[in-house]
């Protein structure tokens, strides 16, 4: 019974939740901006919300990387590199969704923080990857808890292509992954070996999501992680 109601309150904090991801741009030499995309547009964040970033080089060495993050200056957060980075990896707090009898909507501090009957709260997390170059050193993992890996060169493909990727869970490939693709839910999953081909369908900025979720049992003002990691890059 409570498999049946945990997977009813994943389903439904997926749909609310879904096409919001991090993505990094670049606004200067060795200057980047991890930047909050939802539902095909950047919106603003706090600056805590920014929980990581690090940087990687062509040959998946780590790069020593600083935040600047703003703080009380009402500015976007800046990741700052030692070196050009072909890859730079984020995570992101996007908060609380409580479920209780006034409905459901993001709450600061999560449960702890309504007044009512409570159903269910989901933490969010958001991991991002973004391409800023390739070779086939990039296949490797850099140890996220939920990570994305693109198989083959994303900068090469075409519209109507299909990209390759491998999704690992703790450094182990994982089966029955969705995905959402752009601001779309995805009907392509996961194998037995954790490999997915994504359908490319626009030019531009692209996000590929993979979707998971867990019992929380570490933090008391959540009962679920919706965990989502994406890779991003750009398609011209």
């Amino acid at each position: 019974m409570y498999k049946k109601l945990f997977l009813a309150t994943v389903m439904s904090v997926a749909t609310t939740l879904c096409a919001h991801q991090v993505v990094t741009q670049n606004v200067g030499t060795n200057k980047f901006e991890v930047k909050f995309w939802a539902h095909g547009d950047f919106s603003p964040y706090k600056s805590n919300q920014l929980i990581d970033a690090k940087a990687y080089d062509e040959s998946l060495k780590e790069i020593k990387t600083g935040i600047n993050y703003h703080f009380g200056e009402n500015k976007t957060p800046e990741v700052l590199t030692a070196a050009k980075p072909a890859i730079i990896a984020s995570a992101f707090d996007a908060g609380y969704w409580v479920e209780s009898d006034k409905g459901g909507d993001f709450i600061d501090g999560g449960k702890n923080s309504v007044k009512g009957v409570v159903f269910s709260t989901s933490r969010s997390v958001k991991l991002g990857k973004t391409y800023f170059s390739w070779n086939q050193n990039l296949v490797s993992p850099i140890g996220l808890k939920l990570e994305v890996i693109a198989l083959s060169n994303p900068f090469k493909l075409k519209i109507g292509d299909y990209l390759p990727v491998l999704v690992l869970k703790n450094g182990e490939p994982i089966e029955g992954i969705g995905f959402e693709v752009g601001k779309e839910k995805s009907k392509s999953v996961t194998n037995k070996f954790g490999i997915a081909q994504i359908e490319i369908k626009e030019k531009g900025l692209n996000v590929i999501a993979a979707i998971d979720s867990e019992q929380e049992l570490n933090d008391p003002n959540a009962n679920t992680l919706l965990l989502q990691s994406s890779i991003s890059f750009e398609l011209k």
